[in-house]
């Protein structure tokens, strides 16, 4: 067989108990140094970050950071204002054309009862025309009959007057 070779820690062949409490104090001193190098880690770590912190470059950073704010805040209330500025602009063009519309169609309304007067009235004028020629050739008739009866018959009131009566009826 080959040699085996076992390492084993030596026990102490004291007390169990005197064992224990001086491991326990191993601990406790261990726990206690992890705290401390972490304490002291947290500490440096704080001071890298306040010198960070308070470096020129960055102070500067907070200073463009602020101004850039500003900035921002100015050109969004000029980018409302330019809006409402708009928004006002669309309105009074919509009012405008809304307007333009309903004029345009007070106009056409407008024209078109002038187109039927004026037909109306033409229509009226050629009846008058009408009725004149008619009267003017009622009128030459009767003088020419008037004109015979002259000739033929001597002259009485009866007859002007039953003359002037035809004229009178044909113009009503």
């Amino acid at each position: 067989m080959a040699p085996t070779f076992y390492h084993y820690l030596p026990v102490p062949m004291g007390d169990l108990k005197d064992q224990e409490s001086a491991l326990g104090g191993r601990r406790l001193l261990i726990v206690v140094i992890l705290g401390l190098l972490l304490v002291v880690g947290l500490v440096v770590a704080l001071a890298v970050f306040a010198a960070r912190a308070n470096s020129e470059a960055c102070l500067d950073g907070l200073r463009a950071e602020v101004e850039c704010h500003n900035v921002t805040h100015l050109l969004q209330r000029q980018l409302t204002q330019a809006q409402d500025g708009v928004l006002k602009a669309e309105t009074q063009a919509a009012t405008c054309n809304q307007t333009l519309v309903s004029l345009m169609a007070a106009e056409k309304e407008e024209k078109d009862r002038n187109q039927k007067r004026e037909q109306q009235l033409q229509g009226e004028i050629a009846t008058l025309n009408d009725k004149l020629q008619q009267t003017l050739a009622d009128l030459d008739r009767l003088r020419r009959e008037l004109s015979r009866s002259r000739n033929s018959a001597p002259s009485s009131v009866g007859s002007l007057l039953i003359l002037f009566l035809g004229l009178y009826a044909l113009l009503l």
